[in-house]
Parts: structure tokens; C-alpha cells; sequence
């Protein structure tokens, strides 16, 4: 039986970048998941154009969400991707990527390697050292998050400061708004995954836990899934087990922390991304470096 793929896009910007994406995935065995970020302006243009490129694929643009960096509204776009899919039809996996991913592998590549590890997950985990952040970002409200996002004008610098004193505050008075949860253990890692029908059903079983839990928090689209995935029976179906290393391969992504935040992909590192393991990699940027684009991209068509 063929096994079917599921993308989960999450896009705001570079729509040109995103056409060539798109090309790549358009494969029969697969279905693409668009979630286009409420904040972007001219969205029949973005469907209009995605459509135009994709022939072979199931492509459907998922309801929207105006998402802010590192606020609660990452995760409801997740979810809204999550639910979409797995309410459409049934899908060997789910592959949650941004707009600003490529697949390093042709999709007969990129499947067979799933076939062969049918039924692992692949969740990123953080190191030891990363861990020791998670709880307060749950653990606190940040009041201002979904606003102050990480932009940087003056009154958004203002309520940044005032948000961390209202943290403060909050530690001061041994503040804990799940206390009352069952879950006490929270776990976190980078949010891109590669997950079983099963899990997504899981995750999407929760979700009004993950409301509760998470809607005050910060950054903690990082953490939900990491959290689910370790509380439960899923956590021993991990690519590679539970190890805290913040191993790339646990999500075949090539992701550059150590350059850049992460570092942009150019065209002097063609080489050493068409030569790794990898499947996939983040980040390009067309506006930075439009060449490195359209190298991998003929790659991966000619192989």
C-alpha cells in the first residue's frame, strides 16, 4: 500500500520561494496543508499562484491564524494545520515546515526513508541545558506576549521591560498557574516534527489541555508536543530514543544554530548540504540568497 504524506506549511512571506517549495512536494502520494499567516495581505494571490504550481499533490489552504513570535497563536496555527489534515484523510506521517524549508530529497527518497522507519517520531529534544528553560515558560503569564511578539519599536521595548518585571514579580510570589495540572514534568525542543497519524490523533485529543496549559505562556510552541510526546506511551517510539542532545538527525533537519539564529543557507554551502543525510534544511531566504534556492532546487529535480 502506498503511504501518504501530509505538509503542514506555515507561510508568511516569499511567495516565490514558496512556488518552488511547493514544486518540490508536489508528488501524488502527497497532500499539502497551507496555513498563509492572517497577517499577510492579498491571499487569493498566494493561493492563486500555489495552485498554479501544484499538479499532482492535494493542496488546501488551512483557516488562518494571526501568528506572533513566540506567543500561544503558534501553536492554534499548528493545530489548525493538525486538525485539517488528519479530518481530510489518513496520512502515514505529518511533516510540520515553514516557508522557509526545502526538501533536500527527492520524494522517493524522502518516502522510502519513511517507510523504513514507519512508526518512529520524529520530535526534537533540546539539551539538559534546554530543559532547565521550559518550566518558566509555562510555569509564568506573559501578559503582553502575543503583541510584543519580537519586534522592536519603542513601545514594544517599553512593554518587554515591564513584562519581564511582571515576571519578576511572579517568581517573587512562587507563582504557578498549572499547579494544578497532572502533567508536572514539561519537556522542549525545536517545534518542526515528522509524526504518526496516531500522534497527531493524540496531540489533537488535547487540545483543550493544551489551551489551559499553554495560552499564558511563551515561546511554548517549542514545548507542547515534546510534552505530550514524553508523558505518554509515544515517547518510546522516538527516532534515535530520548536523548537530550538537540540532535539534528531526531528530525532529519539540517538547522544551523551555531551561525546564525538560525543561520541563513548560501550558495558557498551547496556542497556540504547536498552531501549530508539530511532530508530537509531551514533557513533560506530568497532576499538574502536566491541562488542557494534555486541550486537545491534543480538538485533535487535531477535526482
Amino acid at each position: 500500500m502506498t503511504s501518504r504524506h501530509a505538509y503542514l506549511l506555515m507561510v508568511h512571506k516569499s511567495i516565490g520561494q514558496v512556488e518552488k517549495l511547493c514544486r518540490l512536494l508536489d508528488d501524488n502520494r502527497n497532500d499539502l496543508y497551507v496555513h498563509v499567516d492572517d497577517n499577510v495581505r492579498d491571499v487569493d494571490i498566494w493561493q492563486t499562484r500555489l495552485h498554479n504550481a501544484v499538479k499532482n499533490a492535494k493542496l488546501v489552504f488551512v483557516p488562518r491564524v494571526a501568528v506572533s513570535w513566540g506567543g500561544f497563536s503558534q501553536i492554534k496555527a499548528e493545530l489548525s494545520l493538525l486538525d485539517t489534515a488528519v479530518n481530510d484523510r489518513t496520512h502515514t506521517y505529518y511533516h510540520l515546515i515553514s516557508g522557509a524549508d526545502l526538501p533536500l530529497r527527492n520524494q522517493d527518497q524522502i518516502h522510502s526513508f519513511f517507510d523504513m522507519h514507519q512508526g518512529k517520531e520524529f520530535v526534537s529534544l533540546g539539551t539538559l541545558d534546554y530543559q532547565k528553560t521550559i518550566e518558566s515558560r509555562v510555569r509564568y503569564w506573559y501578559i503582553w506576549q502575543e503583541y510584543i511578539g519580537n519586534a522592536h519599536s519603542t513601545l514594544r521595548r517599553i512593554l518587554r521591560k515591564v513584562q519581564r518585571a511582571y515576571i519578576a514579580l511572579q517568581r517573587v510570589f512562587d507563582v504557578n498557574l498549572n499547579s494544578h495540572n497532572d502533567i508536572k514534568h514539561y519537556y522542549g525542543g525545536a517545534n518542526w516534527f515528522s509524526i504518526t497519524e496516531s500522534f497527531a490523533i493524540y496531540i489533537l485529543a488535547h487540545r483543550d489541555w493544551i489551551h489551559d496549559t499553554f495560552r499564558k505562556g511563551k515561546c511554548v510552541d517549542e514545548v507542547f508536543v515534546q510534552t505530550l510526546l514524553l508523558n505518554s506511551e509515544f515517547s518510546e517510539n522516538r527516532y534515535l530514543g530520548v536523548q537530550f542532545d538537540d540532535g539534528p538527525y531526531s528530525i532529519m533537519r539540517d538547522i544551523d544554530w551555531k551561525r546564525g539564529h538560525p543561520y541563513v543557507w548560501r550558495s558557498g554551502d551547496f556542497n556540504e548540504l547536498i552531501s549530508s543525510d539530511f532530508l530537509f534544511a531551514r533557513k533560506f531566504d530568497e532576499d538574502i540568497d536566491g541562488n542557494i534556492i534555486d541550486r537545491i532546487y534543480k538538485f533535487v529535480v535531477a535526482e
